[in-house]
C-alpha cells in the first residue's frame, strides 16, 4: 500500500486495554518495522517468531508511520515513545505535516 500511494500510507493501530494486549501489539509493531526496513529478518520474541523472511517490495517510508488509539491511560503506558498517539496525529494531518 505504500509504494502504490507513493509513500503516503499511515498504519493506525488500536493498542487494546490489558498488559497482554499492550505487549503483544508493541512486539507486532516491531516486527512490522524490522520488515519494513530490511530485505530479511528473522526475529524471536515472546508472541512471535520469523525465520528470514521478508516483504518485497520494501515500502516507499522507513519504517511506515505508525498512529496508536487508545484511552489516553493506554497509550501512556505504552512502551513505544515513537508511536504518534491519534490526536496528535489527526492534528499533524490536519497542519499538512
Amino acid at each position: 500500500m505504500d509504494v502504490l500511494s507513493g509513500g503516503r500510507l499511515r498504519l493506525g493501530v488500536g493498542i487494546g486495554w490489558n498488559a497482554v494486549e499492550y505487549a503483544r501489539i508493541e512486539e507486532q509493531i516491531e516486527v512490522m518495522r524490522l520488515l519494513c526496513t530490511q530485505e530479511v529478518i528473522s526475529y524471536e520474541g515472546d508472541y512471535h517468531r520469523i525465520d528470514e523472511a521478508g516483504i518485497n517490495p520494501l515500502p516507499v517510508q522507513r519504517p511506515i508511520p505508525v498512529w496508536k488509539g487508545g484511552r489516553r491511560a493506554a497509550q501512556d503506558r505504552s512502551r513505544d515513545r515513537r508511536l504518534v498517539p491519534a490526536g496528535a496525529a489527526r492534528r499533524q494531518h490536519a497542519r499538512g505535516h
